[in-house]
Parts: C-alpha cells; structure tokens; sequence
C-alpha cells in the first residue's frame, strides 16, 4: 500500500500541485501522482494523492493512520501494513540493508565502498558520477550535483570515524539530516515520512550512518590486506 497525502482547501487537481510545490512535498506529488477524491480524508471528503512507484495503488479508506504534518498544513496517511519495496526509487544506489525503528529493512545506499585489490585498500565513489569534457576538450568524471552533499557529508563522517576530520561543529541533528538525506536518495522519503514513519532512533541512526560510510566494506578491506600481509603476498 502507499503513503497517501491530503492537503487541506485543495479543490482541484491544479490547486494540489500548487499548495505540494508551496510545501516542499516530495517531487512527484508536486508533478504527476494521480489526485483522487476520497470520503474519508482527515476532514471528510477530499482530494488526495498517494506515491507508489510500482503504480498499484493500495488506497482502502480507513485502513491507514493519518498523521497532521507542519502544524496542519498538510496530511500523511500511512497503511497498516507497507514493505521498503513499494516506496523504493529505480534504480537504488547499492548499498547495505539496516533494519531501521519500524522493524523493517531498507536499502541504505554508501557514498563510497571499499576493497582490496592487488594488496592495496581501495576507496571508490559509488554514487553515479557525470563525464563532460573541459575546456580542453579532455573527458573528467565529477559526482553529480544532486549526490555532492551526500558525499561530502559522508567523508566527513568517515574522517570523524577515523580520527582524521578537522575541528568542525558537528551534532546530532546533522546525523539525522544525512541520514534522512540517504533514505531518500533510494526511497521516495522526505524528512515528514522519516519521522512519521518512526524509522529513526539513536541505535538506527549510527547504524545506518556506518552503512552510508560502508564500514562492513572497511572491516572486509582490512581482513583481506591482513591476510595477504600474512601469507606474504
């Protein structure tokens, strides 16, 4: 079933896409999900729209619980019963899977990964990266714009595992905002879904944080260069 949203005084189709841009709703509700008529919105009958990317709308009146968003502007209705996979972006960047606050397990992409490779630890990129020429005429390979933020968080995140980050004000919030922040580069989630949905505590936090750095990949990378310092390969 998908998440269903109802936006108070959105009479039409039109006035929903506009009030969805106005409220900084997830890209789609804004552009192209089907606006529907219901009896059983947050105040009786209304328009509302639902995301659901594999297009099998799951909508049953009643059957989910409706969660007043940004002091009533807007409202969310999550179902009884959901799966990651109906709320999942294609393609996912890979990753590894965390089981977050709800008991179900998400993608939770890495930024970079890691590995071995002819005796030497390896760090890559693993978000999509963008091949232009320059001013040369010469081909350069750059992270996309929309996935720089990401990345640049994430080292600094892996710096401050290391010991290696400088001095830089760092709190709790900037964890959530990355770890939010990675849930919706492979799940149409916004910040609104995240809390609504419960997916974040303090232990779901540091463990999703330790995928988006790929630390199993780090503890993979440094017992394989173990193994061939051993054997002395």
């Amino acid at each position: 079933m998908a998440l269903t949203y109802y936006i108070p005084g959105a009479g039409t189709e039109s006035e929903f896409r506009a009030r969805a841009k106005e409220l900084k709703l997830l890209d789609p509700l804004c552009r192209s999900t089907p606006v529907r008529s219901a009896t059983r919105t947050p105040e009786g009958q209304g328009l509302f729209s639902a995301i659901e990317p594999r297009g099998k709308w799951g909508w049953l009146e009643g059957e989910q619980e409706w969660h007043r968003m940004a002091d009533g502007a807007w409202w969310l209705g999550v179902p009884q019963t959901y799966e990651p996979a109906s709320l999942a972006r294609d393609p996912q960047i890979s990753g590894h899977f965390v089981k977050l606050g709800d008991g179900r397990s998400w993608l939770v992409p890495c930024a970079r990964v890691h590995e071995e490779r002819d005796g030497a630890p390896r760090v890559m990129s693993n978000v999509p990266l963008l091949m232009e020429l320059d001013a040369s005429g010469e081909w350069t390979v750059s992270i996309e714009e929309r996935f720089r933020w990401f990345s640049d968080r994430a080292g600094t995140v892996a710096e401050m595992l290391a010991g290696t980050a400088p001095e830089e004000e760092w709190t709790w919030k900037d964890d959530v905002a990355l770890s939010v922040e990675a849930l919706g580069l492979n799940y149409f989630l916004g910040k609104w879904e995240v809390s609504a949905l419960r997916l974040l505590t303090t232990e779901t936090v540091s463990e999703l944080l330790r995928a988006v750095v790929d630390v199993p990949g780090m503890v993979r990378m440094a017992e394989a260069l173990g193994k061939k310092k051993g054997t002395g390969d």
